[in-house]
């Protein structure tokens, strides 16, 4: 049963278009591609999360210039769980568990749900109020 794991894992890989790169999770990229500075999203209060005022500073400098540079988003880094290597780490945790239920076929798609739906309904909710 493992080996048709790991067997599956690789086909994986390698039959998803710009994604055969990729074979396991020591291939990920450990640096961010746009610098290390401090979260400040994560740092920021309940109410600046809820208000998007954690944001203010990069709309200041957007509005200054009139666009943003990658070097201005910098000072901003994506929270954790934003980061590529961490949902690329959670599909594959779901993916897996699809290739290894036995009552039913692997699906992708299903497998991309698990990941994203959290934020998908989160999104939906916040554009009711």
């Amino acid at each position: 049963m493992t080996s048709h794991i790991q067997e599956e894992d690789s086909k994986f890989s390698t039959e998803l278009p710009g994604y055969g790169a990729i074979k396991n999770d020591d291939d990920l990229e450990s640096e961010p591609l746009i610098g290390k500075t401090k979260n400040v999203y994560e740092s920021a209060s309940t109410w600046s999360q809820l208000t998007f005022g954690w944001l203010s500073p990069i709309l200041r400098v957007g509005k200054a210039k009139n666009k943003l540079d990658i070097e201005d988003i910098t000072n901003l880094p994506l929270p954790m769980a934003d980061t590529t290597a961490h949902v690329i780490k959670e599909f594959r945790e779901h993916w897996k568990k699809e290739i290894s239920a036995e009552n039913r076929d692997p699906q992708v798609l299903r497998a991309i749900w698990k990941t994203v739906y959290k934020d998908y309904c989160y999104a939906g909710l916040l554009k009711l109020v």
